[in-house]
């Protein structure tokens, strides 16, 4: 699992940029209530973009932690 405050990588674009990283390093925000993922088993996350003020719903299959 991801903490608040983690620096991830979205393997999907989450907003289009002229720079394909830009529209996907992104910040963990909050968990989302166990009781609102879409799968069972599967947290999801509120992020927010590095380089935007943009948020996103993203579940952990779908980040990357960043190096």
């Amino acid at each position: 699992m991801f903490d608040p405050g983690a620096i991830c990588r979205s393997k999907d674009t989450i907003v289009k940029c002229a720079d394909e990283d830009d529209g996907r390093v992104c910040r963990v925000v909050s968990i989302v209530p166990e009781h609102r993922w879409r799968t069972a088993g599967v947290p999801e996350y509120k992020v927010e973009l590095v380089a935007l003020p943009v948020t996103a719903f993203r579940r952990e299959n779908e980040l990357v932690a960043a190096s």
